[in-house]
């Protein structure tokens, strides 16, 4: 049976219960709980939007809110009012969320107990820290950092993968043998097809290459190239890739435009959709459809060779150090582009001036440039004290090493456009 159909079969088993109840026996196959318990009606709010995506009916988990004596189930008329603004507008679905009232905390106590897996919505405290001595040293899995104040990458990482760690390890292999075996023979057949590969940046250079034809080689885009309808029509993508937890699977307005144009472009053009596999429970439990064209790729962070023939090793590795500054390009273009062929041509991978105010400068017909406020208000942790130009002064070094080595094995890489970043400097294609 097939990852959706085994989803379906667990949804369709479920039994519903959203109203305060006193403890009872569990109905759903998974239970996940919140931890602190919840006393002020904005906090409960916004982690009831943050599940209703996170955590979804059909992921087949029943959601345990613990609250105060004080306070009561939000109605539907404050989770319309206390909505954040960074969420989507959609009402969140809440058929299989609880919320039960603690008494004291031996109450508590026993109900985190009884849950598959123990989110941390505020860093854990002192009283927290007593918690872990009552669960068995194998169990520290069950316990997920989701506090979106927490330093960067926390939250949005821990949330988008809870559904994963959550899979019974026969369902996460077959996830990704399934994967690998569509990977397979598509990779074989556009090998045949073409001796050279494309692969696209979203840097402001992106709309200089509407003047090109790349009809001679396979093509891979990334992210928010999805919102550009002109430039996929010109490109005709044969695989988009994404990698990024709080940018494109996280609970933003920003996040829900990315996978609505996404999943648009993957019928439109048949596209095959690759992603992080810890990140691919998540995107089937809300839309099924996209199993068919989805490629689930585990990471293996600890190979110090990068991995170019995704074919012949079905795994993500961009080499020995590269975990500072794990970029699209590193983690998914170049691998995938140097998997389809020997000559990969780069594109729109401009790099960064030192007055940028963000990551990056991007083409802004190929960006959610009006909503990139919402990542920053629903992931303030991610961003909080990063140091920009420290992690592009890594994303350069990590990226020379990694076209070093592919040259080093037969591999040869231009960059069809401007770009600041040295390795692509030395690169660059130059006109006549």
């Amino acid at each position: 049976m097939t990852i959706k159909g085994r989803l379906r079969r667990r949804a369709s088993s479920l039994v519903v219960n959203a109203l305060l109840t006193p403890e009872a026996k569990l109905a759903w196959p998974w239970r996940v709980a919140y931890h602190p318990v919840f006393e002020a009606l904005p906090d409960l709010v916004d982690q009831c939007y943050r599940a209703s995506w996170y955590i979804p009916v059909r992921s087949g988990c029943e959601v345990v809110f613990p609250i105060g004596p004080r306070l009561s189930p939000p109605t539907r008329d404050e989770l319309e009012k206390l909505r954040p603004t960074y969420m989507p507008e959609l009402a969140p679905d809440i058929r299989h969320f609880r919320f039960v009232r603690v008494a004291n905390r031996s109450g508590h106590v026993a109900l985190l107990r009884r849950s598959r897996n123990i989110l941390f919505w505020r860093s854990p405290g002192a009283w927290a820290a007593k918690l872990f001595p009552l669960f068995s040293p194998a169990s520290s899995s069950r316990f997920s950092l989701v506090d979106r104040q927490a330093p960067r990458f926390d939250e949005a990482v821990h949330y988008a993968s809870l559904l994963h760690r959550m899979l019974p390890a026969a369902d996460a292999h077959s996830l990704v043998e399934s994967s690998a075996g569509r990977f397979h023979a598509a990779v074989a057949d556009l090998r045949l097809r073409f001796k050279r590969a494309y692969v696209f940046a979203t840097g402001p250079s992106l709309q200089s290459v509407m003047s090109h034809d790349f009809s001679d080689g396979a093509r891979v885009v990334c992210n928010t190239i999805v919102k550009n309808d002109q430039l996929l029509a010109h490109i005709r993508p044969h695989f988009i890739v994404a990698a990024d937890s709080a940018y494109y699977f996280g609970c933003t307005r920003y996040a829900d435009a990315f996978r609505r144009d996404l999943r648009r472009a993957v019928q439109v053009w048949d596209a095959w959709f690759v992603v992080p596999d810890i990140c691919a429970p998540l995107l089937l439990a809300n839309y099924p459809e996209l199993e068919d064209r989805l490629l689930a790729i585990p990471y293996a962070y600890g190979q110090a060779v990068p991995n170019l023939d995704l074919a012949r090793e079905f795994c993500v590795s961009s080499g020995k150090g590269s975990h500072h500054a794990r970029t699209i390009l590193q983690q998914l273009l170049v691998p995938l582009g140097s998997t389809l062929a020997d000559d990969v041509v780069i594109a729109a991978a401009d790099g960064r001036s030192k007055s940028s105010q963000r990551f990056w400068n991007h083409d802004p017909a190929s960006q959610y440039v009006d909503l990139m406020e919402t990542l920053e208000q629903g992931h303030p942790g991610y961003f909080a004290g990063v140091n920009f130009q420290d992690y592009y002064d890594q994303h350069c070094i990590s990226l020379e090493h990694l076209l070093s080595y592919g040259e080093s094995v037969g591999k040869h890489y231009t960059s069809l456009t401007p770009s600041l970043i040295p390795a692509l400097q030395k690169r660059q294609v130059r006109a006549g």
